[in-house]
């Protein structure tokens, strides 16, 4: 089941708009469904200049089938495995299968936990998230992780090395956690080329925009970067557009 809206949701600001000192105004934006995470929602957003940036899904009602088959698992139900998992890692070095925070079942006593990857919605807020990656919280040593469930920090790899820093710690990175695929691109109607989609323009947290911080060491960069990714794929013809 997905998780019942207060009557009072919680709003968290990203980092740029809380610290502008501007004071945004509230709406509501239309319902929108993410394909990749299996959610129809309201979303709670704040406006500036007319853009509409959206903060949380709220009033989500988690589409059954979803957490059941795809790339949407339920961490309850798996009792071994890698510290992100489950399963093999793909290209970017995680499991190619996504949670949903605000409705998965994992208790204390499970093996893995759902852990928010969406920097807007973790820690705290972590039950709050609609998209997450099941982590072995054990694996997280103690003092770095994220209370209540001790996850690893999330963050956005589109972040400037100075917000990225003040968020992971000196010396640590954001990775990726989820490839993207052919609907996590937009067109630029002008050059014709393909972009990875901002959640501005999807209205919802993107593949491009989830990740955790690593301490890699060593001076390693995160797995599958430095290529061209689907989107550049896409514009140099090597990937089919999404429909």
């Amino acid at each position: 089941m997905g998780a019942e809206p207060s009557e009072t949701p919680l709003v968290f600001l990203p980092h740029w708009l809380s610290r502008t000192g501007v004071a945004p105004s509230l709406l509501e934006c239309p319902p929108r469904r993410s394909p990749r995470f299996g959610h129809s929602c309201t979303l709670r957003a704040v406006t500036r200049t007319g853009l509409c940036i959206a903060l949380m899904f709220l009033a989500c009602e988690s589409n059954s089938s979803a957490l059941e088959q795809g790339p949407v698992v339920d961490c309850a139900r798996f009792s071994n495995g890698p510290t992100v998992g489950p399963g093999e890692p793909g290209p970017l070095g995680f499991p190619e299968v996504s949670c949903h925070p605000d409705a998965d079942s994992s208790t204390d006593s499970s093996y893995y936990r759902c852990c928010s990857d969406d920097p807007a919605a973790s820690g705290l807020a972590n039950a709050n998230s609609p998209t997450g990656m099941c982590v072995h919280v054990d694996d997280i040593p103690v003092g770095s992780g994220l209370a209540p469930l001790n996850c690893p920090t999330a963050c956005n790899p589109q972040w400037d090395a100075a917000e990225l820093e003040a968020t992971c710690g000196s010396g640590r990175i954001c990775c990726q956690t989820l490839a993207l695929a052919p609907e996590d691109c937009a067109q630029d109607v002008n050059s014709n080329t393909w972009h990875a989609m901002t959640s501005e323009e999807a209205g919802h947290i993107v593949a491009a925009e989830r990740g955790f911080c690593l301490d890699l060491g060593g001076g390693q960069t995160c797995p599958g970067q430095g290529g061209p990714n689907t989107c550049d794929r896409i514009s140099n013809g090597q990937v089919d557009p999404p429909e």
